[in-house]
């Protein structure tokens, strides 16, 4: 059996990580209104490389090597199109959404879509795993409920919360374009089952 490299996965971190120690490619890649306005775009989706603090880049690219590396080798094709989808998702919805909202960062809201994702998927195995991901399902719709109801995220990764403010549109975000992309990927396999 041939080991498959999660390449996606090793770029989306190995960006991160460069945009974290290279305020230069910080600044190119970080979402700013004004920029996207004057037609720099891309900043909707490299903004997920962009970490404001060392505790919100460590529990951010730990969480999604994790998911992505997981759901990468389960299946390329579909984690690259589902990463796509979030990332632009995310910043799309932001800029439409929080037009107060200047600069953004992070990739929470991909993680949650991942780990929504991948609790979708559990669902179709065995009894222990099934449960794992009625749990992990029941907890993220509690979460996120409460964080857009309250305006803000209920367990932030950042001890100094005045460096950033979590923003949970992006979560929500995330666990829609989820759930979405796993019931259309089911139907097709229903269809390709029928």
């Amino acid at each position: 059996m041939r080991l498959k490299v999660p390449l996606c996965s090793l770029l989306v971190v190995l960006l991160s990580s460069l945009a974290y120690v290279e305020p230069s490619v910080q600044a190119w890649f970080v979402y700013h209104r004004p920029a996207i306005i004057e037609g720099e775009v891309w900043r909707l989706v490299s903004a997920h490389w962009v970490h404001f603090t060392d505790e919100h880049l460590i529990y951010n690219l730990l969480l999604f090597a994790v998911l992505a590396m997981f759901l990468e080798h389960v299946h390329r094709l579909r984690f690259v199109c589902l990463y796509a989808l979030l990332s632009l998702s995310i910043g799309v919805v932001l800029f439409v959404f929080r037009q107060e909202m200047t600069w953004y960062g992070g990739l929470s809201g991909i993680i949650y879509g991942l780990l929504l994702y991948v609790a979708l998927l559990s669902l179709e195995q065995p009894l222990f795993w099934r449960r794992f991901g009625i749990a992990v399902v029941m907890f993220l719709l509690i979460k996120i409920s409460v964080e857009l109801y309250v305006g803000y995220a209920v367990w932030s990764v950042s001890a100094t919360p005045q460096v950033f403010v979590a923003m949970p549109l992006s979560h929500a975000t995330g666990a829609w374009v989820a759930l979405i992309f796993y019931l259309f990927n089911r139907c097709v396999k229903q269809q390709k089952h029928a």
